[in-house]
């Protein structure tokens, strides 16, 4: 389906979503009228793509945000997967399993609370001192 979203009406329908389908839509409206398009705001299918670069070369090329935003979601996965793999390599049993590691986040809250209460440096307890250190 092609829209002219200016005039925010429906300008054409084809079947499918091949790179043939909206070459007909070019070829309808033929090569002058198709040199009058500016902009065309698409999702990111490649026959589509194919197609535009071919009958309209010099139009901008628009992608909309849901697509934008899902494949950038895509690549943040992929990153995250890798990283978590090549943690996996660095010894994440010993990583999983040492709570010294573990309790002085869950000591955090706690420590920030009583942070406000000190008045000088030398009041600080030992154990929020010691955070960190060990």
């Amino acid at each position: 389906m092609v829209l002219d979203l200016e005039e925010t009406k429906v300008v054409w329908g084809g079947e499918g979503r091949s790179k043939e389908t909206l070459d007909k839509f070019f070829s309808e409206i033929g090569e002058e009228r198709a040199k009058e398009i500016r902009a065309i705001a698409t999702d990111m299918w490649d026959p589509y793509l194919a197609s535009i670069s071919e009958h309209a070369p010099w139009a901008k090329v628009v992608f909309d945000k849901f697509h934008v935003i899902a494949e950038y979601s895509k690549m943040i996965d992929r990153v995250r997967n890798e990283e978590y793999r090549a943690a996996s390599d660095l010894h994440s049993a010993d990583l999983l399993t040492d709570f010294s590691l573990i309790f002085p986040i869950r000591l955090l809250p706690t420590a920030i609370g009583r942070l406000w209460n000190v008045k000088k440096p030398e009041d600080l307890p030992l154990e929020i001192c010691k955070l960190g250190l060990e």
